[in-house]
């Protein structure tokens, strides 16, 4: 049911279909906060948006509801890889860290699983960065997006094999694969029980289907509540373990692998803050060199918003690299095999 043009009503959980779900709270989004301040022109259009989340008594998912509309999502994606990508991941390396995370534990999780072949779709593929990696490992690999503006970032960052398309459509064509992957997808669908189903039609015999998602029951979920990083307006279902394990089973899987832990050591988030640091006051001394001629003696003020909000944001990290080492980091990563096909 559509409350507005922007919002939709869930009748039911994204999984189960139980109508009877109770209300957790509601907080400010803050992805359409990010877009609002990085917009080009401050004449352009503000993006009010509420997060308001539910947990359903029956399987326990946590989702939004109301939710962002189609129409509002494929904005929110538009606005997130055309702004909000830039100055988040592209501008500050992250797609060389995302790519390091996936060829030393994503793809080697897969390759230590045996999978029957090696042949692999990627589902909500971003900007390609995973099908890439496992091309260069000796995959035949695609990737396959909804979004018109991560497909276009794919293209133009020269990851070939990357497609705007429903996982709908290459149930339609017949294509199998021996693995299907699902990294940081299903809390994205609005149809979640539908994919994992039409996962498995993808499927060839014993083939696997590798899930990560936002982890709900992590130590930085846990602290934070509704402030933590994972809950706006893109992430429409938030799963735990035993949330995940009863969707997967309905569709007939039976997990093979489970990580709970961390992606990088203590080590390497420590540099990595570091020369983030360094680069960021090597840049403002040049910009002050610029604009002034020296660099002026600066009167005694308080830290600005990027300063705190790095500060908040070291913290988390922190935080999360603490809830690894316990088996409770930020992400859930399983990879599963469907019992009914072989």
């Amino acid at each position: 049911m559509r409350v507005s043009e922007e919002l939709v009503k869930l009748d039911g959980c994204p999984v189960c279909a139980s109508q009877s779900a109770v209300p957790v709270g509601s907080v400010p989004d803050s992805l359409a906060a990010e877009l609002n301040r990085n917009r080009p022109s401050k004449s352009d259009a503000l993006i009010e948006l509420e997060n308001h989340v539910v947990r359903c008594r029956n399987c326990g998912l946590k989702y939004l509801n109301p939710r962002p509309s189609d129409a509002l999502l494929e904005k929110l994606y538009d606005g997130w890889y055309r702004r909000g990508y830039s100055h988040n991941i592209a501008s500050s390396d992250g797609d060389r860290i995302r790519e390091t995370e996936f060829e030393r534990h994503h793809l080697r999780f897969i390759e230590r699983a045996s999978p029957p072949g090696r042949t692999l779709l990627d589902v909500g593929t971003g900007t390609g960065i995973f099908p890439a990696v496992a091309r260069r490992s000796g995959w035949k690999a695609q990737g396959i997006d909804f979004s018109s503006a991560a497909v276009s970032r794919a293209e133009a960052a020269g990851r070939p094999g990357v497609s705007r398309a429903k996982l709908s459509d290459i149930v339609e064509r017949g294509e199998k694969f021996d693995v299907v992957t699902m990294f940081d997808y299903l809390e994205h669908t609005t149809t979640p029980m539908r994919d994992i189903a039409d996962a498995s039609l993808c499927l060839k015999p014993d083939g696997l289907l590798a899930v990560r998602v936002p982890n709900t029951a992590g130590l930085q979920s846990q602290i934070m509540g509704l402030g933590w990083v994972g809950v706006f307006s893109l992430h429409l279902s938030y799963f735990d373990e035993q949330s995940l394990r009863r969707a997967m089973a309905f569709c007939g899987f039976e997990p093979v692998f489970r990580y709970r832990g961390n992606y990088q050591s203590l080590a390497k988030l420590l540099r990595d803050k570091y020369a983030w640091t360094k680069e960021k006051l090597r840049q403002r001394r040049l910009t002050a060199e610029m604009t002034n001629g020296s660099i002026a003696r600066e009167e005694p003020h308080e830290p600005s918003p990027r300063v705190v909000a790095f500060a908040k944001g070291t913290l988390l990290e922190f935080v999360d690299h603490a809830g690894g080492w316990i088996g409770k980091g930020n992400q859930l990563y399983m990879i599963w095999r469907n019992r009914d096909v072989h």
